[in-house]
């Protein structure tokens, strides 16, 4: 519970919140690039926990939910860089001119607008800088586009985007339906509550509300957490409004996104030991004929008619390795993340043996049938 004290040092801002939001809410973003990290200033909300629920959030009462396991599979490996050429590995997009990667643009320090140049900038968005730079030789031959957390696969697999930089966690069962880079950032999961709450750990959680993004089918925060309610929002901005006006009392993701919310509101913290932990990657469709919009046909020869093949994965890859070995991901790391996070912990790189590469095509099949059921095999599974 927040003290009476504090009520009145929380000022009523909430629609100054709501409409940040509106004025972020682009869905196409432009380039641009800023060397010294703006930390947004944060329109602090007054508590008001009979206020209305953020847009699309909805409440349940864990008591009625099933629970949901998580899967344990470690993720298999990804694929190698070769010597091949450039052009051989992304012949589309080197045609095209221009890199399209689907971003996040208000999770601070990872994607998100400079407050001061309305540039974006971030973790993930100089990452795909680099990622271009090793594609066409200039960074900023990259377009950015907004892709909400929820349709970050939809986006990769109807052709909307080339790779999402976007938070995305490596796991076995995303294996199955996208391809994933070498990591660039470990993570852990945590908890996020108000200073002197009371909430300290999972343990504090009992008849307590937790807020979590639509990332996390509740019925899973509910086996993990054991909290009495449990808030399901679209966005984690969200989640940190629904704190703030006393609707929820803790707020479950990874540290990074933690981290991100913490810092522009200095009246929260993150509570508890680690609750799991995983790896950032960089996502993109699985090899297989993938239709743009416009196309007419599924002729490869159609400009609308790419095939996101292994030769993406590769590339990233490369670019991944060339960024560790030269110490600029640490570097990176140091600049946007390690205030927040702390040292960066050493990242794996487990490229997948031919037999790992047979089960995981496998594993796709039966995904694919299980998705799609008929779909016709011209379509590449997609």
């Amino acid at each position: 519970m927040i003290n009476a004290n504090r009520r009145g040092t929380r000022a009523s801002r909430s629609r100054l919140l709501r409409g940040t939001a509106v004025l972020l809410g682009t869905a196409t973003l432009l380039t641009g690039c800023a060397t010294t990290p703006t930390s947004p200033s944060w329109p602090i909300v007054a508590r008001e926990p009979d206020a209305d629920l953020p847009a699309q959030a909805r409440m349940y009462d864990t008591a009625n939910l099933e629970p949901v396991h998580t899967e344990h599979a470690e993720p298999l490996g990804s694929l190698a860089p070769t010597a091949a050429s450039v052009k051989e590995n992304v012949p589309n997009i080197s045609k095209r001119g221009r890199l399209i990667v689907g971003v996040a643009q208000s999770l601070y320090r990872l994607g998100y607008r400079d407050p001061e140049s309305s540039d974006l900038i971030g973790f993930e968005v100089d990452l795909a800088r680099e990622i271009a730079r090793d594609i066409f030789g200039d960074p900023d031959k990259v377009e950015f586009r907004y892709v909400e957390s929820r349709h970050r696969e939809e986006a990769l697999r109807t052709g909307d985007v080339d790779l999402v930089l976007r938070t995305m966690t490596t796991t076995r069962k995303r294996q199955k339906a996208l391809e994933f880079s070498i990591p660039y950032l470990h993570i852990e999961e945590r908890l996020l509550a108000l200073k002197g709450s009371g909430i300290e750990s999972v343990a504090d959680l009992k008849n307590k509300t937790v807020c979590a993004s639509q990332d996390f089918p509740p019925g899973m925060v509910a086996d993990l957490l054991h909290p009495k309610r449990i808030l399901q929002t679209r966005t984690w901005t969200d989640c940190l409004m629904a704190m703030q006006q006393g609707q929820v009392d803790a707020i479950y993701s990874d540290d990074a996104i933690l981290s991100g919310l913490s810092a522009q509101d200095p009246d929260t913290q993150l509570v508890g030991t680690s609750l799991g932990e995983g790896y950032y990657g960089v996502a993109m469709a699985p090899p297989g004929k993938v239709v743009e919009p416009g196309a007419e046909s599924l002729d490869e020869d159609d400009e609308h008619v790419r095939w996101q093949s292994e030769g993406l994965t590769r590339q990233v890859n490369r670019t991944l390795e060339r960024l560790r070995d030269s110490g600029e991901l640490d570097q990176m790391y140091k600049h946007w993340l390690e205030q927040y996070l702390g040292p960066a912990r050493e990242l794996p790189a487990h490229y997948r043996t031919p037999e790992e590469s047979a089960a995981l095509t496998k594993e796709r099949e039966e995904y694919n049938r299980e998705q799609i059921p008929g779909i016709e095999e011209e379509k590449g599974g997609e």
